[in-house]
């Protein structure tokens, strides 16, 4: 039984598209970690490089199905590059998303409250800072 021209482009686009999708669950973590720290520039070059050349010999050859898949999966990387340059550039300029866990004067709202204790036992040791809640 040999397939027609519309079940070989749906078996295309249904393929093409789990492919497409992979990178979608590692940019959503990006977004909620706000972190990038294990995707590697080079690697994210040269899988965006290879998407590019796939997607023109897909186009040359007319398979659509595998071209449109390509091509949103390369969209996907480069959003995913993008974002992890503008995270490393956030956290080296200093606006990185700072650790919700630490509590310091510097990261306190300028009219918190903020409850300054002494610890007594072997004199007098330095103002810690701690917050109210």
């Amino acid at each position: 039984m040999a397939l027609g021209y519309w079940e070989l482009e749906a078996i295309g686009y249904v393929g093409g598209g789990f492919l497409a999708i992979c990178l979608i669950p590692q940019f959503l973590k990006m977004v909620r970690t706000r972190s990038a720290a294990d995707i590697s520039y080079l690697y994210m070059s040269l899988y965006i490089l290879g998407l590019v050349i796939s997607s023109a010999y897909l186009y040359l050859q007319g398979a659509m199905a595998a071209f449109v898949c390509t091509t949103f999966e390369g969209c996907v990387a480069v959003g995913t590059v993008g974002y992890k340059g503008w995270l490393t550039c956030s956290k080296v300029r200093g606006k990185g998303m700072k650790d919700p866990k630490v509590v310091s004067p510097m990261n306190q709202a300028p009219n918190s409250d903020i409850k300054r204790t002494k610890s007594i036992s072997r004199g007098l040791r330095p103002l810690s800072v701690t917050s109210v809640v």
